[in-house]
């Protein structure tokens, strides 16, 4: 019986990604722990802690295991131990004495905190992979169709005149932050988990920290002789950037789904599959923007469970563990979901220049004002200025005509204007700042970095 979305497998490609789901894929959750214990007694077999012949043995036993998924099935209806039946399978697959050495030192919180490490490690390798995908999908664009004129937005009005290129420019910088913070993290944050009962060795002593380099050298993590059992501070760091990336992708997409509007019509999602209205054959919906915003809040619940388990009573607290280990593949899947989405969308987006010019113009009195406001104040008091400029827009509006005309036909306002000024009033795309200049700029970095890594 399959409950829960994540697990759907007709909708499999609706909330998650196969890439993502494998990686938290309940058995082969399993196989990792089994795999970390072999490890961990094939390093005690080397520095002498365990029998060397032992430590061989387990290794040779687990090479190629008929595991028993039933008998653990069962085991775990019997015992509420996150390991204990995996622990008993691994024993029952070497037989004893041999069984006897596994676990040697460790607590179930080392192993399970170890493994959720080497899984949150292989899910940055997707989100680089998909964040870079962005990455380049905003560039092609921003390198096609930057040029293109469009109106700015505040307060959900029409502000100024910008381009395309720089709106998109801001979500690029946006993505090269996340791409940095995850590398950024990366060389602070995965530390594996070795130190016994409550983190202090108090079996194996000063052997257990020449265990725990060597044991996350082998794993691909790094070591500290100071346990983390309690400091969960790293995995809400970690959280948090989730978090941020959800975030940005949620603009993006709300972002592109407020400008698909009918009453808009500037920027679209196009679809490599149909997504029309049950009801209404005219509609083409923005489905994958609208379940990014979906999504984007179960991301931010689970943000919010991982950083209430960060206030853990004493050395262990297993009430905020386990809701932070129910916390974990919930996020990182629905995360992975989202950019595969949002690398849907950009790869497929529809730009309709003709449209955001039309907006221009039709609003092009209203998103000038600023400069009209600049160039009558180099000769009047600001608010003199507001004023006269107040009167032309009010007389815009209600005759219909644009802001040149009325200025041209008026004797006393002709005078605070040159050509210069009445050709960007007529033509208010000239008046963009330095979008442009951002444009190319962000161009220019890219080829430079494309360079120096090739």
């Amino acid at each position: 019986m399959i409950v829960h979305f994540l697990d759907y497998e007709i909708q499999s490609n609706n909330y998650s990604t196969r890439e993502m789901k494998e990686i938290f894929d309940e058995k082969n959750r399993f196989r990792r722990w089994m795999k970390i214990e072999v490890i961990l007694s094939e390093i005690e077999g080397e520095l002498d802690i365990i029998p060397k012949d032992v430590a061989d043995y387990i290794k040779k036993a687990m090479e190629n295991p008929s595991i028993n998924w039933e008998k653990i099935s069962d085991s775990y209806a019997k015992n509420f131990n996150s390991l204990i039946p995996v622990l008993d399978e691994i024993r029952r697959l070497c037989g004893e004495p041999y069984n006897n050495y596994l676990h040697y030192g460790a607590t179930t919180q080392d192993i399970l905190d170890t493994s959720q490490m080497l899984e949150i490690k292989e899910a940055i390798k997707i989100y680089d992979k998909r964040l870079l995908s962005v990455k380049a999908k905003l560039v092609k664009i921003i390198e096609e169709s930057g040029s293109f004129p469009m109106i700015a937005r505040s307060h959900g009005q029409y502000a100024v005149p910008i381009t395309l290129g720089y709106k998109l420019a801001i979500w690029l910088n946006e993505i090269e932050r996340h791409i940095e913070r995850l590398e950024s993290w990366k060389q602070r944050g995965l530390y594996g988990q070795f130190g016994g009962a409550t983190g202090s060795h108090n079996l194996l002593g000063e052997k257990g920290i020449s265990v725990g380099k060597r044991f996350m050298e082998r794993l691909g993590l790094k070591y500290s002789n100071i346990s983390w059992q309690n400091s969960r501070d790293s995995i809400g760091e970690f959280a948090s950037i989730l978090a941020l990336i959800s975030g940005s992708m949620d603009k993006i997409s709300g972002e592109i789904y407020l400008l698909g509007k009918t009453d808009v019509g500037e920027i679209k999602e196009g679809k490599t599959k149909e997504a029309g209205s049950s009801t209404m054959p005219h509609k083409k919906n923005p489905v994958l923007c609208e379940r990014i915003g979906a999504i984007s809040y179960h991301v931010n619940a689970m943000v919010q469970v991982i950083l209430n388990t960060s206030s853990h009573e004493h050395e262990r607290d297993p009430r905020k563990l386990w809701a932070e280990w129910l916390a974990i593949p919930s996020l990182c899947i629905y995360l992975d979901s989202m950019l595969s989405s949002m690398e849907d969308i950009l790869a497929n987006l529809c730009i309709y220049p003709d449209t955001m010019i039309e907006n221009v113009n039709k609003y092009k009195n209203d998103i000038i004002s600023e400069y009209v406001l600049s160039c009558l104040s180099k000769s009047l008091e600001k608010q003199k200025a507001k004023e006269i400029l107040n009167n032309i827009l009010k007389l815009s509006k209600k005759e219909t005509k644009d802001m040149v005309e009325i200025i041209n036909n008026s004797p006393n306002l002709r005078d605070y204007f040159n050509e210069e000024m009445l050709s960007i009033i007529r033509n208010p795309y000239q008046y963009n700042g330095i979008c442009e200049k951002i444009r190319e700029e962000t161009l220019f970095k890219i080829k430079r970095e494309e360079k120096n890594e090739n």
